[in-house]
């Protein structure tokens, strides 16, 4: 048997890449000979991280190789990650094509664990319509994605999952082999850009004062966790410059495999993240959390935690509200790492019966 996997991979972003991580090692768990093939925004990229067969995605620079590999095989996977949205007008209408092509082609389509939405404007809402219309099986990551996948006027059984990247395996060894030395204590913080900062040089002043008061007040060292190079890396260079306690700030950016950035967020006291996946891959490993709601999937991955306490908007930096939470989630670090644990096992066991509703009896 041959399955495709289509989503936002090969853009060198860990938390896309841990979702296809996820999900490869759920196949093969249970379906040990399928052939896997990926399509990727960087195939050689895919193959290094994952050990697995990916052409280009390109669809006008690779049509050709694409629709033939679309014939050759038994299933599309479209997922997961937050692929359903119109913050840009060619996102949803670049995996309905795929969708209507491998149709056409008779090939079962399956949405698995993705995030809807926003879904700000009448065509976004008719094109998600659309894509849901067409696939065979779906499954969502969230209540919201869930809700506003009904508002459409999608009628059809939607499972309701987690994000892929939460049943990501621990692989306890990379700290010994990589010769990795994380300073302790360390809190791990998440940042991007993003295009709704209206001043990116305030927003950069006032992180580097809350590093410094975070430093002085509680001993700690600040890892800056680069789970995008290309959008996170400057800012994070940009910030640990400004700060007093240069010594104490360093920048975690050597690891593009996911089971790696893995072990090293384990060894963080506290996680604090915009970046949903920074927030995933913690939680998973029992790290207490502290989200940056840049996007509504940070709230809503906090809920399903029965976290939302500690989901602080952006405008909380300015005011100071950020920094008191912080140390709220330091003080009491012990006992949320014992409620993440009984909600984290909740949230994996979900989303391995989505996958089994979906999968199992269709793969071998």
């Amino acid at each position: 048997m041959r399955i495709g996997i289509l989503g936002c991979y090969g853009h060198g972003n860990i938390g896309d890449e841990a979702i296809l991580a996820s999900l490869i090692k759920y196949l093969k768990t249970h379906a040990p000979s399928i052939d896997i093939i990926v399509f990727s925004d960087d195939p050689y990229d895919t193959f290094n991280i994952h050990k697995i067969n990916a052409i280009s995605s390109n669809i006008k620079k690779n049509f050709y190789q694409i629709f033939n590999t679309l014939k050759n095989i038994d299933m599309l996977i479209i997922g997961g990650g937050g692929l359903i949205h119109d913050y840009r007008s060619n996102v949803i209408p670049y995996y309905l094509f795929w969708c209507l092509i491998a149709k056409l082609l008779r090939k079962p389509v399956y949405l698995c664990s993705v995030g809807v939405g926003p879904l700000n404007t009448w065509t976004g809402k008719k094109l998600a319509y659309l894509l849901a219309y067409f696939s065979n099986r779906i499954s969502v990551r969230d209540e919201e994605s869930f809700s506003l996948l009904l508002r459409t006027g999608i009628r059809k059984d939607i499972l309701v999952s987690s994000d892929l990247a939460i049943l990501l395996p621990l692989y306890s060894d990379v700290i010994t082999e990589k010769n990795i030395v994380i300073p302790e204590p360390s809190i791990g913080i998440s940042l991007r850009e993003w295009f709704q900062f209206e001043d990116r040089i305030s927003f950069c002043q006032n992180t580097s004062a809350m590093v410094d008061q975070l430093i002085n007040r509680l001993g700690l060292y600040i890892g800056f966790i680069i789970m995008c190079k290309n959008q996170d890396l400057s800012l994070a260079l940009k910030i640990k410059n400004l700060c007093r306690n240069k010594e104490k700030v360093w920048i975690i950016d050597k690891y593009s495999n996911p089971t790696e950035m893995l072990t090293v967020l384990k060894n963080m006291e506290l996680i604090i993240g915009m970046r949903l996946h920074s927030l995933i891959m913690g939680a998973s490993v029992g790290v207490p959390i502290l989200g940056l709601e840049y996007d509504i999937k940070v709230r809503n991955f906090l809920q399903s935690l029965e976290l939302e306490e500690y989901c602080c908007r952006i405008e909380d930096l300015y005011s100071g509200r950020l920094i008191e939470k912080i140390i709220d989630l330091w003080d009491k670090r012990n006992l949320i790492k014992n409620h993440i644990k009984i909600n984290i096992s909740n949230l994996q066991k979900r989303t391995l019966y989505s996958n089994d509703e979906i999968f199992l009896g269709k793969i071998s």
